[in-house]
């Protein structure tokens, strides 16, 4: 296994390459393009931010906000004129279409670390009229799955409202029925048994490589890493937290059953899973970065969150781990052998083919990684995303921490007839109440930590045993 300082170097090398040669401004003819490719990219950009609290990484994807108008797809057009399907023009009404959503995954990560209406607004406003509409086919490709269920369980966190919960299972329930080759998607196997993948959307539906089945890396590197961040947050008396969780714990065993193996012991996925075949004499192995980082990061989240048990699952991550170190990280930061843009399983991917979700993708897998050697981080960015959502309090302290705010002094929390409130003046500084409000009616669980303090929680388990530096920086915040 890398050390943490090893694995911290493949951060900063992979990441400071790709910020000195792309700015964070990205346009076509003049029109801000937040679209999925470059979005993708920031996602692992704020997790590196997370992971190593280096302001440059948070000002990369704020610069790239910003110029971006906080916005998706640039249309005006009235929401009923809106579509969801595929467009990568600007100037069409194709604000529906997930691919110009992913975006939105930053902005809520920047809100939440500094909260202002307008980098969320323009999001809240497209997801509510979303799910408002009564349409499930919004997510009809595999790539949806990362790009938009992420972007409703941070709407959750940050409004508490279980309709994105709701809406996340509904537009999942038909994405799965469409796509997934299990006993929740198609009603039969087509050609054999199920297993348990995705394909890229229904026209792959039975389509064949060499004579096998036809799943896409990086389509199924997608649906896993977006099932690992849903699974991270949503609650688990959710009703229908399970139907997630059993969903990732099908893939599990499929994705590290058709892992690859080079003749170094390094581990990766070819762009078609099943198939086993070079994609030219450049790449004879069939190398390729973004899928592979993907299924790097679901599987040392599983392992890190205490789904996937170490006997069988950490080998294949260490493997991967090795090829995106090894192979794919060249010694200038250069992430190489990335799949380029299409959906087609046979294209060329030379080792110097780099792209910018490619990039999000190794750092994503390096930051989860980090986390399973090192634990994860005890920095005060780390303790607000981990905060998002919830409060720690202390009866009798005037001591508060919550994610945007940070640490509190407000009125202590009291105790009025065996019920834990908090008083008046802080929750209208926090919940703009203008009373007294029983914990009980904040719609979360206290859940007792140490020393008499409560965290208020939309979850039961909070920590796994990577957090146990993280706990103990909240602790000292309210004291």
């Amino acid at each position: 296994m890398l050390s943490y300082n090893e694995i911290v170097e493949n951060i900063r090398r992979a990441n400071g390459y790709w910020q000195s040669n792309v700015g964070p401004a990205q346009e076509t003819n003049g029109v801000p393009v937040p679209f999925w490719d470059t979005a993708a990219y920031h996602t692992g950009n704020m997790e590196a931010y997370f992971t190593l609290e280096d302001e440059a990484y948070r000002r990369y994807s704020q610069e790239w906000a910003e110029h971006n108008g906080w916005w998706g797809h640039p249309t005006k057009a009235d929401p009923g004129e809106w579509t969801f399907g595929y467009s990568q023009d600007p100037n069409s009404k194709a604000a529906l279409f997930g691919d110009w959503q992913t975006c939105f995954q930053t902005y809520l990560d920047l809100y939440a670390l500094d909260p202002d209406p307008k980098k969320i607004e323009r999001a809240k406003f497209v997801c509510d009229y979303q799910l408002s509409t009564g349409e499930n086919g919004y997510w009809w490709w595999a790539d949806a799955l990362y790009m938009v269920m992420p972007v409703y369980i941070k709407l959750f966190l940050t409004f508490g409202d279980t309709k994105y919960l709701d809406a996340l299972y509904r537009f999942f329930k038909f994405a799965k029925e469409l796509m997934y080759d299990g006993e929740d998607g198609m009603p039969t196997p087509v050609g054999g048994e199920f297993r348990h993948l995705f394909y890229r959307d229904g026209s792959y539906v039975g389509s064949e490589i060499n004579g096998t089945k036809n799943f896409w890396a990086r389509g199924d590197g997608w649906v896993f890493a977006g099932l690992a961040k849903v699974l991270n947050e949503m609650p688990e008396d959710y009703e229908h937290y399970g139907y997630f969780k059993r969903t990732y714990l099908e893939m599990a065993p499929a994705v590290i059953a058709c892992q690859k193996v080079d003749g170094e012991g390094r581990g990766f996925w070819t762009q078609s899973m099943l198939a086993d075949y070079p994609l030219s004499e450049e790449n004879p192995q069939g190398y390729e970065t973004s899928g592979t980082g993907f299924f790097t990061y679901g599987l040392f989240w599983g392992l890190n969150y205490g789904l996937l048990d170490g006997e069988t699952y950490l080998p294949a991550a260490e493997r991967a781990l090795n090829y995106l170190s090894k192979v794919a990280l060249h010694p200038d930061g250069k992430v190489g052998y990335v799949q380029p843009i299409g959906s087609n399983a046979t294209q060329a991917t030379p080792r110097d083919c780099t792209v910018n979700f490619g990039v999000g993708a190794f750092l994503l897998a390096m930051c989860e990684a980090a986390r399973f050697v090192n634990g994860t981080p005890a920095n005060e960015a780390a303790l607000r995303r981990f905060m998002w959502g919830k409060w720690a309090i202390r009866a009798g302290s005037e001591n508060y921490y919550c994610c945007a705010a940070g640490p509190l002094r407000l009125p202590a929390p009291f105790v009025r007839d065996g019920e834990l409130y908090i008083p008046a003046a802080a929750a209208k500084a926090v919940l703009g109440a203008d009373r007294d409000v029983p914990v009980r009616e904040l719609g979360k669980k206290a859940i007792p930590l140490r020393d008499g303090v409560v965290l208020l929680s939309h979850k039961e388990k909070n920590f796994c045993e990577k957090d146990g530096k993280i706990k103990e920086l909240l602790l000292s915040k309210i004291k």
